[in-house]
């Protein structure tokens, strides 16, 4: 599992973000990720270190907590779309998630939708009758 190597993670995420920087159709001044659920980690994975994007936006991500050297090194500006519902993530992780954003000065901002699951944006999801994911 991926998430229980957070540096392989980084690597890889970051390998795919120089592929897509060397298409010639890329604007590396507006350059930003976006994703949902393990793209939206993903893209956090990103933000928390040297990547040099204009932009992070997670919508329903795992909330991987970084390292403060990891923030510090941030200069991506980072937006996080959360379900206040979600019961995915706890409510410890997300507290330490915004604490480790705040003591390493991140540009960072946390929207809760109040009656959003996990997965609130992804139609169609309500119906699989899976407890705790809907859209929303």
């Amino acid at each position: 599992m991926i998430r229980k190597n957070v540096a392989q993670w980084q690597r890889r995420a970051r390998a795919g973000l120089n592929v897509l920087r060397k298409h010639p159709d890329v604007d590396h001044d507006r350059l930003a990720a976006t994703g949902c659920c393990f793209g939206g980690a993903t893209g956090l994975q990103v933000a928390c270190g040297d990547a040099d994007l204009c932009g992070v936006v997670c919508c329903h991500g795992s909330l991987s907590v970084p390292m403060e050297e990891q923030v510090r090194q941030a200069s991506t500006k980072i937006l996080v779309c959360y379900g206040a519902a979600d019961g995915f993530i706890s409510q410890q992780r997300i507290q330490n998630f915004q604490n480790a954003l705040e003591e390493g000065g991140a540009d960072w901002k946390m929207i809760y939708y109040v009656e959003a699951q996990h997965s609130f944006t992804n139609p169609g999801e309500t119906q699989k009758g899976v407890p705790g994911i809907a859209c929303n």
